[in-house]
């Protein structure tokens, strides 16, 4: 019997991951970026992504999903939170407890001189259950949380990318109109030369073309930092290559502002943050009100007998064996009162801050919609009526110059508003795509 209580024994408290180390371990001494590629496997894409001169914004897109570390840091939250999981749904740790007579208790058997025992603890009533429910919710609010993450780096993407691309094009409609005055620079000194117009006319349009190439200088200088701004999104380093980005295209968006809101409301990965972190706190509600319960704990004790003093003594020297069983007595109302009144107040803010959330994200949402909307139509304006007239104006102009019944400042006039219309046209096309890409982020999905 003695044996076989000691061999129990052993097999319930040795088990290879009690002794041994894992394979999971991490030298966190090293670099940080080996770490992440041991614990981020390719959840989001399993394409190799070689971002260069003819990568496209979808590579772009798939470069940061996979080297953003934000991303990778949002995952590994998820992964903790998910191993917690079968921590809180076990057992409580059984314990393993001694006890030596210093005065030896006679019995008839013989002397009884130490004992050992062990006893688990068996939470009642749905506690481990609750207490479970709890950890999935917060398990399923950090696997939200990698979607809220993907969704904002996608946004950060976009929105770098469309400022990059404004300023390239922007730099061609620049070169454009450089080229253009340098033209009409020649025509008038032609004219200069010939005395059919006076000198004061070359100078403006020479003044003109000055500071349409500052202009242009003062654009072209934007591509470095906000490359290196993109890069940074990617995880790059600075002055990695970028693709050259084509023109800027405009969007067919015809969704209604109804199908705007359902979308968020089901999709938004910040709502679902909210929703999840909620639903943790009604079940930690639950295992609160699971406290006035006892549990009960159940053990085995062996005691060690040493042969009777006595001769011929029947079962001399034979162990007890003895079972126990004891309950913890939840007395203190006042505490356990407490504690549900504390998890209660909890999961009531809870519900009001996310109905005070889903109330802010629909008003971003209106305003995003309505910029989006603004910009989609400042750019039918621009593209069906004003930089056509503009060009058809500029067309008059200088046919009137070079007649000689206009002067030189009417056609640098219609010049600079030609200039001003094609900017502001580039401009709300990357402010259609940037506010797309908003309206993305906020509604959980590609449109």
């Amino acid at each position: 019997m003695r044996a076989l209580f000691i061999l129990v024994l052993v097999i319930a408290l040795y088990s290879p991951g009690n002794f041994a180390q894992t394979s999971t371990e991490v030298d966190t001494t090293g670099d940080f970026r080996e770490v992440f590629r041991m614990y981020n496997p390719p959840r989001f894409t399993n394409k190799k992504i070689v971002v260069g001169k003819e990568s496209t914004l979808q590579d772009l897109l798939d470069y940061a999903a996979e080297h953003n570390p934000r991303l990778s840091a949002a995952y590994l939250r998820w992964q903790a939170s998910m191993m917690q999981v079968n921590q809180v749904a076990a057992l409580p740790e059984p314990r393993l407890s001694y006890g030596y007579f210093f005065s030896e208790v006679e019995t008839r058997v013989g002397a009884q001189r130490q004992r050992i025992g062990i006893s688990q603890t068996l939470p009642l009533f749905g506690k481990l259950r609750w207490k479970k429910e709890a950890q999935l919710q917060a398990a399923e609010a950090e696997d939200a949380r990698i979607e809220a993450e993907r969704l904002h780096i996608s946004y950060r993407v976009k929105k770098h990318w469309y400022e990059y691309a404004y300023v390239h094009q922007a730099n061609q409609v620049f070169e454009e109109n450089v080229q253009l005055l340098e033209l009409l620079e020649g025509v008038v000194r032609a004219k200069y030369r010939a005395g059919s117009t006076p000198h004061a006319s070359l100078i403006k349009i020479q003044v003109e073309l000055d500071r349409l190439r500052d202009r242009q200088v003062d654009m072209a200088d934007l591509i470095l930092p906000l490359g290196t701004a993109l890069n940074a999104i990617l995880d790059r380093p600075p002055g990695s290559e970028l693709p050259r980005p084509a023109d800027i295209t405009v969007p067919d968006i015809s969704e209604s502002d109804s199908t705007w809101l359902e979308l968020l409301r089901q999709r938004n990965p910040q709502l679902a943050v909210a929703r999840s972190e909620t639903a943790a706190l009604k079940a930690k509600v639950k295992y609160a009100e699971k406290h006035r319960f006892p549990d009960l704990t159940i053990g085995l004790d062996y005691i060690f007998t040493d042969e009777a003093i006595f001769p011929d003594v029947r079962d001399s020297g034979k162990d007890p064996l003895m079972i126990t069983a004891s309950i913890n007595l939840p007395l203190w109302r006042g505490k356990n009162r407490a504690r549900v009144l504390e998890a209660q107040s909890r999961y009531i803010s809870a519900l009001h801050q996310l109905s005070a959330q889903e109330n802010n994200l629909l008003a971003k949402q209106a305003m995003v919609v309505y910029r989006l909307t603004e910009a989609k139509r400042k750019v039918a304006l621009y593209d069906n009526s004003l930089i056509p007239r503009s060009i058809q104006a500029l067309n008059v102009s200088k046919a009137a110059f070079e007649a000689g019944d206009a002067d030189i400042l009417e056609v640098i006039d219609a010049q600079r508003t030609l200039l001003e219309f094609e900017l502001l046209q580039v401009r709300e096309k990357a402010n259609l795509q940037q506010r797309l890409a908003e309206l993305e982020m906020l509604v959980g999905k590609e449109l």
